[in-house]
């Protein structure tokens, strides 16, 4: 089963992917509404694969995406 990590802070794409992916039972999804959030999934799950906006802004409007890209590829780096 493939694992996936998906930030994304709108709740109704995030439920829509989860749904249509888990329905197949080939994914396993993991949400993040954040990229802060994202980082901690990422280092504590270990997903094979990371979906996420460079963007991505925190609830604070900064943008964030970059620094989590970063922290998240970082702590998969072993599994590369």
């Amino acid at each position: 089963m493939l694992r996936i990590l998906y930030v994304e802070d709108n709740e109704g794409s995030a439920y829509m992917l989860r749904m249509r992916l888990e329905l197949t039972d080939e994914f396993e999804v993991l949400v993040a509404e954040d990229g802060e959030k994202g980082s901690e999934i990422a280092a504590a799950k270990r997903p094979d694969l990371i979906l996420m906006a460079p963007d991505a802004r925190h609830a604070c409007h900064r943008p964030v995406g970059p620094r989590a890209c970063r922290r998240a590829r970082e702590g998969v780096r072993g599994r590369m």
